[in-house]
């Protein structure tokens, strides 16, 4: 199979993400429409659940309370507004990949923009992993008074940050040093020959 050029991977994953790109936006659009109505909402009803379900890796626990866990507006309101951020970074991301992609279809893979691009992406997934973090601490400031008042045997770690993620984005930070270099070396070796 091909990875540079018209035909080749790089341009099947370019498709890819500017679908990507427009089904992502269509979302982001959605949840200001969505966040909107939540503000502007005069009273809306607490959400009831008789139970949680907890999620692993190859593991689901759904456990049952006796009473309704009452969940508020002010706990859905935050989630909602730390979505959107959360989305536009994805798109962001998304945007600066559809950068580097095309310039591997067109067969110019030492492009001096791909390592600021590379960069970009770097910065994007720790910014997204931060907010992430973020959310789901909040997500444990408001969930953990109604969780430990049913299920007194679970504990919430009000924030965890993700890492993987961060490690990964320096990884992707330090490739992208390595790719400006290469991408001199291809310039310097153009003007010898």
């Amino acid at each position: 199979m091909q990875l540079l050029g018209k035909k080749s991977l790089a341009s099947k994953l370019l498709t890819l993400v500017n679908l990507a790109l427009i089904l992502v936006f269509i979302g982001l659009i959605g949840m200001v429409i969505f966040v909107s109505y939540f503000l502007l909402a005069e009273e809306l009803p607490a959400v009831a659940s008789s139970g949680i379900s907890l999620q692993g890796p190859g593991l689901i626990v759904h456990l049952e309370s006796e009473g309704a866990l009452e969940i508020g507006y002010s706990f859905f309101t935050t989630q909602l507004l730390l979505a959107i951020p959360l989305i536009l970074m994805v798109l962001f991301i998304l945007y600066k990949l559809r950068f580097i992609l095309s310039s591997l279809k067109n067969e110019n893979p030492f492009s001096p923009d791909n390592p600021v691009h590379i960069r970009h992406i770097g910065y994007g997934i720790i910014a997204t992993v931060v907010v992430s973090s973020i959310a789901e601490g909040i997500a444990g400031y408001h969930l953990s008074p109604i969780i430990s008042e049913k299920f007194p045997q679970l504990s919430w770690q009000a924030f965890s940050p993700d890492l993987t993620g961060i490690f990964f984005g320096l990884l992707i930070l330090i490739l992208s040093e390595v790719f400006r270099q290469g991408t001199e070396l291809k310039k310097d070796q153009e003007f010898t020959v």
